[in-house]
């Protein structure tokens, strides 16, 4: 029997307008890292290099993460969510 299909972490919280760094791999198969609002869309492959994604979100918000890359029968519910916030104002 195949393990779920997911996202680990199911949840990536960001700081809105800072530069974000994903590694990403896949241990099972080849998926896609897809946050279709940042217009991201990557391949992963299985066991390879992993795949280094380089952005920043411009607003606060949440954006839907999808596996982009049909990866068998868990595919549709293989979803995250990345949420980005407003930096915190300090007084120095």
């Amino acid at each position: 029997m195949r393990a779920s299909l997911r996202f680990d972490p199911p949840t990536i919280q960001v700081t809105t307008r800072e530069p974000v760094r994903l590694v990403i791999r896949s241990k099972d198969t080849v998926h896609g890292f897809s946050i279709p609002k940042l217009k991201i869309d990557v391949r992963v492959q299985k066991g390879g290099d992993p795949v280094i994604v380089e952005f920043v979100v411009p607003s606060p918000g949440r954006f839907e993460i999808a596996c982009s890359e049909f990866c068998g029968s868990g595919h549709g519910q293989m979803k995250a969510a990345l949420i980005s916030v407003a930096p915190v104002m300090t007084n120095r």
